[in-house]
């Protein structure tokens, strides 16, 4: 009698969990979302549009022949334009392949949504600071008699743009991945998961080397840019998807359904 009642409550359940699912996946929409889309593009665009053409870096006093201003202007085997696109693109089509497995309009939603506001928060930081500090590349002087863009670059090293665009993207599919491996889960806490969430940050790693092996920045400037990529994808992440230590990480957020909701779905 006490196996069947038992069963009979791990049925329950069981359906309990599959209409809580069901009403997610319905009632997971707000009109919110829309203003959330609206503010991070908006912030990108407004960033890199007054940064670039209607701001210029602030102008520091360099003492001459300085060392750590005087090496080469070397050419890199990855240009930058090269190393943003495969640090945008890579994990976006992660997204897109892992949507075959778990075919959620839910998740797709939040998971570009949360990759948008990573990007919104760590450019309009990035860009505004460099151009108030200024700071000189360690290649500047090998820059004088080259184009005004190249010229002007050079001011631009604190903090490194690649670096930070790289953490911030690869990063926030480190937490993705981890999310959805339940690698930090009360019952869970397999090494392989863990191995997996973090290969992406293999990718950013070597961006990184590549921007101080090639005089591009100096070692702070993608140590700080480091931080807020890490900083800005997380903050951005943890906005649409429970912490990485609650049973249903691997679920989104959905601001219609009640904060007890999820307490009862697993992944």
């Amino acid at each position: 009698l006490k196996s069947m009642n038992n069963n009979l409550y791990n049925l329950n359940e069981n359906e309990n969990e599959v209409n809580i699912e069901s009403d997610i996946k319905k009632e997971w929409w707000e009109p919110s979302y829309i203003l959330d889309w609206f503010i991070s593009i908006t912030l990108i665009l407004s960033s890199t549009l007054i940064s670039h053409f209607l701001m210029e870096p602030a102008s520091r006093y360099l003492p001459p022949n300085t060392d750590e201003a005087s090496y080469p202007l070397l050419e890199p085997p990855f240009p930058i334009w090269v190393l943003n696109l495969l640090s945008i693109s890579i994990p976006i089509l992660f997204f897109l392949v892992f949507q075959i497995i778990i075919r959620s309009a839910h998740d797709l939603h939040h998971v570009c949504l949360g990759y948008t506001q990573s990007f919104a928060l760590c450019t309009t930081f990035v860009l505004f600071v460099q151009i108030a500090i200024g700071e000189y590349r360690p290649n500047w002087y090998a820059r004088a008699g080259s184009s005004e863009d190249v010229i002007r670059d050079g001011q631009l090293s604190f903090p490194s743009t690649e670096t930070s665009i790289a953490w911030t993207s690869f990063f926030y599919l480190s937490l993705y991945i981890a999310g959805k491996l339940g690698v930090y889960r009360k019952r869970d806490g397999q090494f392989w998961k863990l191995i997996i969430s973090v290969v992406p940050l293999i990718g950013a790693t070597l961006i990184a080397i590549e921007c101080i092996a090639y005089y591009n920045n100096h070692l702070v400037d993608v140590c700080a840019a480091m931080c807020i990529g890490i900083i800005s994808s997380t903050a951005s992440y943890f906005l649409n998807y429970p912490t990485l230590f609650e049973e249903n990480s691997s679920y989104p957020k959905a601001r219609s359904i009640q904060a007890s909701t999820w307490d009862r779905i697993t992944f």
